[in-house]
């Protein structure tokens, strides 16, 4: 079995069907993939929410809040640089420009677009990657 390291976004994309994502992301760290939680988040609840949601279902928590909306930027390259330092292979979020940012960065790296509402067909994917496992 081939293992892929996972990197996805919270606010966005997990946030919208966090049950649903959590015992499939739980999946996919049971059959051998390793999972991150790669998320910019505002301080007190809004990391909180990440930090809970990560405990709750074993996955590891790389959310930072030190940085504010205005520093979009900086978010992207901070998602660009976790993504090479963890050496992730297929990285989920809901923003065009940070799945390019990370792309740039991270040639050996997929970078897979949700837009938000549509966090069924990124779901579909990940069962489809946990089903090819079995």
């Amino acid at each position: 079995m081939k293992t892929f390291t996972l990197g996805i976004d919270y606010g966005g994309v997990i946030s919208f069907a966090p049950e649903a994502y959590g015992e499939m992301l739980q999946r996919l760290q049971q059959i051998g993939h390793k999972v991150y939680i790669v998320s910019h988040a505002l301080p007190g609840n809004d990391h909180q929410n990440r930090t809970e949601f990560a405990n709750k279902y074993g996955l590891t928590d790389l959310t930072f809040s030190d940085l504010t909306p205005q520093q979009e930027d900086q978010v992207r390259q901070r998602k660009a640089e976790i993504v090479q330092q963890y050496e992730i292979d297929l990285f989920i979020d809901d923003s065009m420009e940070r799945c390019r940012s990370v792309e740039l960065v991270n040639r050996n790296c997929t970078c897979i677009f949700a837009p938000q509402g549509h966090w069924d067909l990124t779901f579909e994917i990940l069962k489809t990657l946990s089903n090819e496992n079995n």
